[in-house]
């Protein structure tokens, strides 16, 4: 995109939107099964039994609390399982049936909610082993089960739990002969797992991340996201209302942006449209709109971010009163770009 002429550096941007550079493809995965699949036996079990055995099994596996002060999260560990560190990792060791339980952390990384059945799959594969299954657990965890099946065939159980600063991995690995006797043992750590994340991301919503152009947004977890040729869009098939990102390459920010000038912008292709409000700083600006379509009234709510590279405009439009009225704010507050950051480690 050209710089901006002085007479009106906002007329690049209210004439045109650049085509994003990569197109986002929105994958829901199905839950699957909990337990490893090569381990289903031909005997039919009712789930009112299973959770019985369960909830006993339990009751008899003396635990203590484990607590990680640094992250806030803590879990219940079997008793005589001896707790090592190594490298600032913490473990929980069985020596007799040489099982054990490994809690990492990591600084967060977006791609971690781009992950689906089949990019873990691959990655387990490079690794050398064998994949068996993963269940999204909810909108920031999964879980994800493997096997080596090498001299001797270990088990592997992942949880990974994450918020918008960290990561929380917890590996259980076992030797496969002890299937049977071991596993109470780490879903009792597993079930008890309990974590106050410092950067929570809000229950009901879950987040995407465009690597091709390094940022992140999200939105309700129930609307449907999608890619039209010049912009990304989320919506809620049961009101539709919707939310809208475009991004385009940028020398300017946004000090200078006038209430005309923002108005032009959020009039394009609008009947009727009235702007309530509208402010701006260097970096961020906003505005509310009321407009018609369709002959229903409908309001916008426009935020524009500039990261020092891109400008994006982002937009949740809908019918007064069918959504809730949070909604706007919470997609303006969850959207980051992660282009300065990369620029820097760059530099």
């Amino acid at each position: 995109m050209q710089r901006f002429k002085k007479r009106n550096p906002w007329k690049g941007i209210i004439a045109g939107i650049v085509i994003l550079s990569a197109v986002f493809t929105f994958i829901t995965q199905k839950q699957q099964k909990d337990k490893l699949d090569v381990y289903t036996g031909e005997t039919t079990v009712s789930q009112e039994d299973l959770s019985q055995e369960k909830e006993q099994q339990a009751k008899t596996i003396e635990t203590q609390i484990y607590t990680d002060d640094t992250m806030k999260y803590s879990l219940s560990i079997p008793k005589e399982w001896t707790q090592v560190v190594e490298n600032d990792t913490v473990s929980f060791v069985h020596k007799a049936s040489g099982s054990t339980l490994r809690l990492e952390t990591y600084a967060y990384d977006p791609n971690i909610n781009n992950v689906t059945s089949e990019s873990i799959s691959t990655k387990i594969a490079a690794d050398g082993k064998t994949f068996v299954s993963f269940t999204r657990k909810g909108d920031s965890s999964y879980e994800v089960t493997y096997q080596d099946q090498k001299n001797v065939t270990y088990d592997y159980i992942e949880e990974v739990y994450w918020d918008r600063s960290s990561i929380i991995r917890i590996v259980c690995i076992f030797n496969d002969e002890n299937y049977e006797k071991i596993l109470p043992y780490y879903q009792t750590a597993l079930d008890s797992f309990v974590w106050d994340p410092q950067d929570e991301i809000p229950t009901g919503y879950s987040l995407s991340y465009l690597a091709a152009d390094a940022f992140e947004f999200g939105c309700p977890d129930s609307w449907v996201v999608g890619a039209s040729s010049n912009a990304i869009v989320a919506m809620d098939n049961t009101t539709n209302a919707s939310l809208t990102i475009t991004m385009q390459d940028s020398s300017q920010d946004l000090s200078s942006l006038t209430a005309t000038d923002m108005s032009q912008f959020v009039s394009q292709n609008k009947q009727n449209v009235m702007m309530n409000n509208f402010s701006t700083s260097d970096s961020e600006a906003s505005a509310t709109v009321t407009y018609i379509a369709n002959n229903v009234q409908m309001t916008a709510n426009y935020y524009l971010f500039y990261d020092g590279q891109h400008l994006f405009s982002l937009s949740v439009d809908y019918e007064k009163g069918t959504i809730d009225e949070s909604v706007p704010s919470t997609c303006k507050e969850l959207f980051r770009s992660f282009a300065k950051k990369e620029e820097t480690a760059e530099n």
